[in-house]
């Protein structure tokens, strides 16, 4: 499998999150602009422009930065834009994988994959149901032919 990236929408559904989180804030300073008017108007102004940042320059370049791909039976996820993480699942590690998606994912389309394994949890976001799925069968199937094998020796 070639490097694939997540589904165009991710832009949007990371913009949506940002936004529903800038809703959320301008409540809390809202109430806080009542006891403290300039304090809150400088926290409000910090927060619309990290807010216009990152819907207008981090999430496009976190879509850029976002890969993944099957090399052999390991399952291969890069992600990040300031601190980049690469990450290598072999089937043999993974014991369940969960297909999620909320309501803002379901909407536009898109679900995201969390691989349990016995030390952590590794997600891969937004990307369509039909590469969710192909992923799950290549990896089951490697899991299966790996247990055939060690039952072989």
């Amino acid at each position: 499998m070639e490097k694939q990236k997540p589904s165009k929408n991710s832009i949007l559904v990371w913009r949506i999150r940002a936004t529903l989180i800038l809703f959320g804030t301008a409540f809390i300073i809202g109430a806080l602009f009542v006891f403290f008017p300039i304090i809150s108007s400088i926290i409000a102004t910090l927060i619309i422009i990290a807010y216009i940042l990152a819907i207008t320059i981090y999430c496009p370049k976190l879509y850029k930065h976002t890969n993944f791909y099957l090399v052999g039976n390991n399952l291969t996820i890069e992600q990040g834009f300031f601190v980049r993480r690469k990450c290598m699942l072999s089937p043999e590690r993974i014991q369940y994988i969960i297909t999620l998606s909320g309501p803002i994912q379901r909407h536009l389309g898109v679900c995201s994959l969390s691989f349990m394994t016995a030390g952590s949890t590794q997600t891969l976001q937004n990307i369509t149901p039909e590469d969710a799925l192909k992923i799950k069968t290549a990896l089951d199937l490697s899991k299966k032919e790996v247990r055939s094998e060690r039952k072989k020796s």
